[in-house]
């Protein structure tokens, strides 16, 4: 969850009703003239469903600077990976086993890469 250091507003974006504390997100990329980053947008869950069906009419997920629980869902049950351009510090979606485009990896590859050079391990079996 993003850090709530101001006026929290818990509504959902796409219909305005009320959503509780741990409802699902996502932040959107924001424009080359925005001081700070977008806020996040809530989804209810009913709106949350009418988006997962409109992302299976699709077919892959949104790209988003921070994605929604939904758009992993989406990218796992279609086959999409994130990937990024080398220290970089957003991804977009792209379809496993086809070619990145020149100088894109994996994101999941690039991180494990930047921890282990930090002198960190990434744990895979839920241990800190």
């Amino acid at each position: 969850m993003p850090v709530i250091d101001g006026p929290w507003n818990p509504r959902c974006e796409g219909c305005g009703r009320f959503t509780s504390y741990d409802a699902d997100y996502y932040i959107p990329f924001g424009g080359p003239c925005d001081f700070e980053p977008p806020d996040p947008v809530y989804m209810c869950p009913r709106c949350r469903e009418e988006s997962r069906r409109l992302d299976r009419q699709r077919g892959r997920p949104h790209d988003n600077w921070v994605p929604s629980k939904l758009d992993r869902e989406i990218a796992e049950e279609f086959g999409y990976a994130l990937a990024k351009y080398p220290r970089n510090g957003w991804s977009i979606w792209k379809k496993k086993g086809e070619p990145l485009p020149e100088g894109m990896v994996w994101s999941a590859e690039e991180d494990k890469k930047l921890m282990e050079a930090m002198g960190l391990t990434a744990s895979t079996e839920g241990k800190p």
